[in-house]
């Protein structure tokens, strides 16, 4: 019982100290602060307050099972299927079953490693091991993606038949803008046969879009709303990095449809779905983590660790598709498409220098040519017409707006 009562009085005192500081914000969030001071204490409290939202989850005992990490109960599992298989089970003589057993294996382990012990995400809903999760499997991916790259162009296609034998065969060619007939009277056994033929999971998902798609997946789990302002033209550091996460984001998109071309993945195949299924997950919290280095880079030091594995993931892949198949990428562009990313390249660099430093440099010259003016006009002013002196020349005293003589309120 004494335990139990030291655990509510901390508790109360736990609880009366953050009320406490509180109170201390607020009430100087009412005392008169200059402009930029004032928007950097506003940004300051909205992240604080966003990470203690959001990053914190508490425990009210009714979930106590839920929330608990359960690291020896994982061990010991693990530890038990460990030494089932190497004291039960006889090993199959068959080289590449346990080769793929073998791998399996260690990434199940790495999993259930990481799920219990990697750092936990700015995501807490529906549970902090959950997006532990995604996080093991991102670094799986990105090691699959090295090993693939360090391969030849055949050894490397070749590889993924050990993951599908139906893979590492020639796409056969698929004609999407020939025959565009939605009923083919000339085609008696099929005459829908061009939207059998054309239709695969990339169209219901351009129909829908995947933002909506992920929109609709992360309504069901929303724990709070919060006002996410990206203020891209407030300095050259954020429109820089929106300008980067734009091209990461395009540079991704564009992974999909090179990248199951050049490793000879029909469309339709499990592992493209799995991959957009994967950057689904991970993709929001990568913005996250790349909104809060951006926003607060004092308290957020260093970029997350999911927004740096997804980073290196995207231009690993890209890498990939160079070197598997690198005469794709250097077929001509049309000249009229040349034409238009020349145009909104220029567009985007002479917006960029003149918001960023002509617009600086002439304002930042108003002001220096202003304040000069203003200290010759003070140079300039008699002494005499100072306002500074309580008794004018007359004898007339202005405190309080009195015009009476002195002479005459000393009578």
């Amino acid at each position: 019982m004494a335990k139990a009562e030291s655990k509510r009085s901390g508790a109360a005192l736990l609880v009366a100290g953050k009320s406490g500081a509180d109170e201390q914000v607020n009430g100087a969030a009412e005392l008169p602060v200059p402009g930029v001071r004032a928007a950097k204490a506003s940004t300051t409290r909205e992240a604080t307050s966003r990470r203690s939202t959001e990053s914190e989850v508490y425990d009210d005992g009714t979930n106590t099972f839920f929330w608990r990490a359960h690291t020896l109960t994982v061990l010991f599992i693990l530890t038990c299927a460990l030494v089932y298989v190497t004291l039960l089970e006889e090993t199959p003589q068959d080289t590449a079953y346990n080769t793929k057993r073998g791998i399996v294996a260690s990434i199940l382990v790495f999993l259930c490693f990481g799920v219990t012990q990697a750092k936990d995400g700015p995501f807490s809903r529906p549970h902090p091991a959950y997006w532990r999760f995604w996080l093991c499997v991102t670094v799986v991916y990105e090691l699959f993606l090295i090993f693939i790259l360090f391969q030849t162009v055949q050894d490397g296609r070749l590889f993924m038949k050990y993951i599908d034998p139906k893979l590492g065969v020639p796409l056969p060619e698929r004609d999407y803008g020939g025959n565009c007939l939605i009923y083919d009277p000339g085609n008696t056994t099929d005459p829908f046969h061009n939207i059998w033929d054309k239709m695969d999971g990339f169209v219901p998902a351009h129909f829908l879009g995947w933002g909506k798609i992920k929109r609709i997946a992360f309504q069901f789990t929303p724990y709070s709303w919060v006002k996410f302002e990206w203020r891209p033209a407030s300095n050259l550091r954020r429109w820089l990095a929106v300008l980067g996460i734009i091209f990461m984001f395009l540079l991704a998109e564009l992974n999909t449809f090179y990248l199951k071309f050049v490793l000879w993945m029909p469309p339709e195949h499990y592992l493209v779905l799995l991959r957009l299924v994967f950057f689904v997950n991970v993709g929001g919290v990568a913005m996250r983590e790349i909104y809060d280095f951006m926003d607060d880079p004092k308290f957020h030091k260093k970029l997350g660790q999911q927004a740096w594995l997804v980073a290196a993931i995207t231009v690993t892949e890209f890498l990939i598709v160079v070197k598997y198949d690198p005469n794709t990428i250097m077929l001509p562009i049309p000249f009229f498409i040349t034409q238009c990313w020349i145009l909104g390249i220029l567009l985007i660099f002479t917006w960029t220098l003149w918001r960023f430093f002509i617009r600086d440099i002439t304002l930042r010259y108003k002001e220096t040519r202003r304040r000069k003016q203003e200290n010759s006009a003070e140079r300039e002013r008699p002494p005499g017409n100072s306002n500074s002196n309580p008794v004018t020349v007359s004898g007339r005293s202005k405190l309080n707006g009195n015009t009476d003589t002195v002479r005459h309120r000393k009578s």
